[in-house]
């Protein structure tokens, strides 16, 4: 048994001092059977409107290596190789069934990155980039492995709106590949309307 997440309700709202607090909340001590918790900030925001933009809080890490044969990479578009950080995050989301995005898939190049396909209608875009900051990451129990140290940047943008969380790849449990809307936040970046019931949820 492990912690995912933390959700904090208010039915009146936060202020932009509660909700700097909250932001700036990353560690708990003994507070989960006498474990420390890492908490990295998931959403903000209404418990009924979703968004069609996310982006990564924590780096995402691939969990199989991109596809190659015979010496050389596998394509799955022009640009696009086979299992690619874009491609297994596309991959990924159509496991997050409250996302909605059931069916066979298709893959299309786009302006923006790799389109997601289903029934011949654009679901989702995914672009990925190195994650700004040097990560190392390790773990108490060593089970599994991460498919080399890089650590991407991912950049969703759904046809429709979605509700979270979403968080995936290696280690996903850890808190590592968890994303946030790309809204506004009052007191910690952006100015952000608040609704009267809010919430803010915390990736363990």
């Amino acid at each position: 048994c492990y912690v995912k997440q933390v959700r904090l309700y208010s039915y009146q709202g936060y202020q932009a001092e509660q909700l700097a607090a909250i932001a700036s909340c990353s560690y708990l001590k003994g507070v989960a059977r006498g474990y420390d918790l890492s908490l990295s900030m998931m959403d903000l925001g209404s418990t009924e409107h979703g968004a069609k933009e996310w982006i990564s809080t924590t780096p995402f890490f691939l969990s199989r290596f991109p596809v190659v044969r015979r010496g050389k990479p596998r394509m799955l578009t022009e640009q696009y190789q086979k299992d690619c950080p874009e491609h297994q995050v596309l991959r990924y989301l159509q496991f997050l069934p409250w996302l909605g995005l059931e069916g066979e898939a298709g893959y299309q190049e786009q302006d923006e990155g790799l389109g997601l396909y289903l029934q011949g209608q654009l679901a989702a875009v995914a672009a990925c980039k190195p994650f700004p900051k040097f990560w190392e990451w390790t773990a108490e129990r060593h089970q599994g492995r991460k498919v080399g140290r890089m650590g991407y940047c991912v950049h969703l943008k759904f046809a429709a709106p979605v509700v979270g969380p979403i968080i995936m790849g290696y280690a996903a449990h850890y808190g590592l590949g968890a994303m946030r809307p790309v809204r506004e936040w009052g007191g910690v970046q952006q100015p952000f309307g608040q609704d009267a019931c809010s919430m803010g949820v915390l990736a363990c």
